[in-house]
């Protein structure tokens, strides 16, 4: 039972509460954030890989997480208990490799898919924050939503009315500037006196 509330644990305070601020970040279900870190591990087993057979392995491993990734994204993943182990395992004997021996090549791929496999695990996401209107009085909130339907229905007629405002402003510079210009011509540059 130790293993699973470890397990339990690590979830919660590590790696739930990212994922779900990407998820309410990017507006994506949680499958989808799994999917796409299954996606980045494979782009980056394809980065560190040294011989042609591993880059050829990784190659595929990108492509076909690509293929599910765009054609599963938002279906159920699952997410194994020993396989998060054994991934944290990995985490940390190439962490104490890495500190013995100076090489950190590698060693995120195993955070990458300890992210993706503790996405699997997340059933619901809360919804986001909506930012400053929850702040505002009741009745600004409702004028504030009123005025952002009000700009989605008729977005045309307020763009004609933007642009024909500002055509006037420049067509009256525009004329003001010609005036300003050209010398006076016949009677109207000698004015009468009075």
């Amino acid at each position: 039972m130790a293993i699973a509330e470890m397990d339990a644990w690590l979830g919660k305070t590590l790696f739930v509460p990212p994922i779900i601020g990407l998820c309410q970040l990017t507006r994506q279900t949680q499958f989808a954030i799994s999917r796409l870190f299954w996606f980045v591990v494979a782009l980056d087993q394809l980065r560190v890989a040294q011989t042609l057979a591993q880059q050829v392995v990784a190659g595929l491993f990108a492509v076909g997480m690509m293929v599910t990734a765009s054609f599963r994204a938002d279906l159920p993943a699952m997410s194994m208990l020993w396989f998060r182990m054994m991934a944290l395992a990995f985490l940390v004997l190439d962490v104490l490799h890495g500190v013995l021996r100076n090489d950190w090549i590698g060693v995120e791929i195993w955070l990458l898919v300890l992210f993706a496999e503790y996405a699997a695990t997340i059933r619901t996401i809360p919804p986001g924050k909506t930012g400053k209107r929850e702040h505002l009085p009741r009745e600004q909130r409702a004028n504030s939503r009123l005025r952002r339907e009000r700009a989605v229905e008729i977005p045309w007629l307020s763009a004609m009315l933007w642009a024909g405002r500002g055509a006037r402003r420049r067509r009256q510079a525009r004329l003001e500037r010609k005036s300003l210009l050209r010398p006076a011509i016949g009677a109207a540059a000698h004015p009468r006196p009075l």
